[in-house]
């Protein structure tokens, strides 16, 4: 029991290590990027508007999107995307459709700002995979409550109830996707969120230990196809990661 016991230590002090920084992983400023990436990698976006001079938005960063849980749980399961209000800056988006849309009108980040209504800072709003707005909240909240909004919003849980009466296991940091990747759309991705990415061939993949492995990294598989990974993967009852692509 004891040596079990240093195992599962160890296991979850190596875990602590694996999140990569708020820095690394936020698409600063880069409104289009970011939604562009959220679709290659099929991801709901966060989207937060703050301020240099905003107090509350240094600490709801800092405190709790940081957290390591938080972003554990955005690296599985959202692309961030942090805006200032700057009029030298555009982004696209279809107002019509309220979703993401390159080809849609262009806006400054400061007309982002009132299309958002956004009053004050900071401002969260989700979007989901099809990258279409879903609505937000003003202000800060603790880890534990903004944690249940972004599982709230992953889950599509907005579709059956209100947050108040959501629960869930807390331990949920989403679930396995495994998705066919392109290879300019691989450079896109090595470009933003190296960090995040590690690579196999398929027969190395399976010589993989999948409990012990980083779950909060993005696989990039080779030398196999989504039928092939799909099969192997469905196969093993224990496993512990979350984001699998494949490349074409």
């Amino acid at each position: 029991m004891k040596k079990l016991s240093l195992v599962l230590l160890s296991f979850l002090i190596a875990l602590s290590s694996f999140a990569v920084s708020f820095e690394d992983f936020v698409f600063f400023n880069d409104f289009d990027t970011g939604f562009e990436v959220a679709k290659i990698l099929d991801k709901n976006v966060l989207l937060l508007f703050t301020s240099n001079s905003c107090p509350y938005c240094k600490q709801l960063k800092q405190d709790v999107i940081a957290s390591e849980e938080v972003m554990n749980f955005l690296i599985n399961n959202y692309i961030l995307i942090e805006l200032h209000a700057n009029d030298d800056q555009k982004g696209h988006f279809d107002v019509e459709n309220a979703k993401f849309d390159i080809n849609g009108k262009a806006f400054t980040y400061q007309e982002l700002f009132y299309l958002f209504d956004v009053r004050g800072v900071p401002a969260t709003y989700f979007f989901n995979k099809d990258l279409e707005f879903l609505g937000g909240f003003p202000g800060y909240l603790p880890a534990d409550d903004y944690l249940n909004w972004l599982k709230y919003v992953e889950t599509e849980s907005y579709k059956k109830g209100d947050i108040n009466t959501f629960e869930i296991e807390p331990s949920y940091n989403g679930n396995l996707q495994i998705k066919a990747l392109k290879e300019k759309d691989l450079n896109k991705i090595e470009a933003y969120l190296p960090d995040l990415l590690t690579y196999f061939t398929f027969d190395k993949f399976k010589e993989m230990n999948l409990i012990s492995i980083d779950p909060f990294k993005y696989y990039i598989i080779r030398g196999a196809a989504v039928p092939d990974v799909e099969k192997y993967l469905n196969g093993i009852d224990k496993k512990l990661l979350y984001n699998v692509y494949v490349l074409e």
